[in-house]
């Protein structure tokens, strides 16, 4: 199956230093408010946006991926749920077909995590 599925966390309208230094991960991904959206337009980001995400190929069964996410992030929970009381978070799933579809399946480990750390879930299809 080809396919690439993109898990990420992306943490809103927080100071991007503070949360790469209180969660110690390396953001794959930071924007400021006011940074162009692209670099011939005049659009602007509304939000800080702090991003850390994990690219998987060849994936059958998008729960595992999620799983193997979250098993990265269970020692930055507290910190997590934490953020999640004062920011908006988002668990994302995009998957990128390029041959079948993996299946989609989030169990309740996955359901539980997202709601613990108070976060959105959003799945995109591409």
């Amino acid at each position: 199956m080809l396919n690439e599925v993109v898990v990420r966390l992306s943490i809103f309208d927080a100071d991007n230093d503070n949360i790469t230094k209180l969660l110690e991960l390396k953001p794959t991904r930071i924007v400021k408010k006011g940074d162009l959206v692209s670099r011939r337009g005049t659009i602007v980001y509304k939000h800080n946006i702090w991003s850390y995400e994990i690219k998987f190929k060849n994936i059958v069964h998008i729960e595992d991926v999620c799983i193997k996410f979250i098993k990265l992030l269970t020692h930055k929970k507290s910190h997590l749920i934490s953020l999640g009381k004062i920011y908006d978070i988002e668990f994302s799933v995009s998957v990128y077909t390029k041959e079948g579809m993996p299946s989609i399946h989030l169990s309740k480990e996955v359901i539980d995590f997202v709601k613990l750390i108070n976060a959105e879930i959003d799945i995109d299809m591409l």
